[in-house]
């Protein structure tokens, strides 16, 4: 049994290391909850600061949306304001929509009708004007929409991260005092 004695001090080995590894990312996980706990206070003061001024630009764009006509958005401090066209609402007689999906847009047929040829209205989100207006489907109560969107997404990824994890959490992450 030389071969299991063997297999049982490289186990030994193998689990030493683990413990190790395991008790190294405890404490990296506990010092970044620190840090965490450190600068939330500062970011939710931030983001309480943020929503207001968000607010107030909001409401100062709604105000002025005729300095918008052209060109429809501005950027401002790296931020982009203006309007954008909203989605709207599509209106389409589905029968004729369908012929002219078959005449105009053969290469659309299968993701853009039903097997029981219906139109699909999701798929028609994708197509551009022109190839709406061809198979007289109509777009409307398009309205225009306020934006307020940082041009740096990667940020705002950040922030919404952030935003996600304090709204998730009900009460503040218990720290764990002690050693490494």
């Amino acid at each position: 049994m030389n071969d299991l004695l063997a297999v049982q001090n490289q186990t030994k080995k193998y689990s030493e290391a683990y413990f190790v590894l395991s008790d190294t990312i405890t404490a990296m996980e506990r010092d970044i909850d620190a840090i965490k706990k450190e600068y939330m206070p500062a970011i939710k003061s931030g983001v309480t600061k943020l929503r207001s001024a968000g607010d107030n630009l909001y409401n100062t764009i709604d105000q002025n949306q005729v300095a918008f006509d052209k060109p429809k958005t501005q950027t401002f401090y790296n931020i982009r304001v203006g309007l954008m066209k909203g989605k709207g609402k599509k209106e389409f007689d589905n029968d004729v929509t369908v012929k002219l999906i078959k005449k105009h847009l053969t290469d659309q047929i299968d993701s853009l009708i039903k097997v029981e040829e219906k139109v699909i209205a999701k798929a028609l989100e994708q197509l551009p004007a022109s190839d709406l207006k061809k198979i007289a489907v109509e777009i409307v109560d398009s309205q225009d929409e306020i934006i307020m969107k940082p041009v740096d997404s990667e940020i705002q990824k950040i922030i919404s991260k952030i935003l996600s994890e304090i709204n998730s959490k009900e009460t503040e992450p218990v720290i764990v005092l002690g050693g490494k």
